[in-house]
């Protein structure tokens, strides 16, 4: 589960989410969030992608994370209800992101000239 996971000491990581716009005719744009997410400090945006309808992408892109640290995926303009406990996946009918893998590799190791 990429809430509960941590990267385990500090560095550079590789992440790759598999993704494609759900129930959109358009694409669907989320932001990466790299950080501690906690109360007492958050994440920060790492970037922002467009996940297009139709068949999966992957996409790939390296980040620094602390010892710690997670990944957080946010869809802005889009009401994040995950608290809900009515709340579920398979009876969701709007627009939305499906995510169906999220893999992190690292830290990765310095590479010498």
């Amino acid at each position: 589960k990429v809430n509960e996971y941590r990267a385990p000491a500090d560095g550079r990581y590789k992440f790759r989410i598999v993704a494609t716009a759900h129930n959109s005719p358009t694409p669907i744009t989320f932001a990466v969030y790299l950080g501690p997410d906690s109360f007492n400090k958050s994440s920060t945006i790492h970037d922002y992608y467009d996940a297009q309808p139709g068949d999966l992408q992957t996409f790939e892109f390296e980040g620094y994370l602390n010892r710690g640290d997670n990944i957080r995926l946010m869809i802005p303009h889009i009401r994040n209800n995950y608290n809900d406990v009515n709340n579920k996946a398979d009876k969701f009918q709007g627009p939305g992101l499906a995510v169906m893998k999220i893999e992190v590799e690292g830290p990765l190791a310095e590479e010498f000239p």
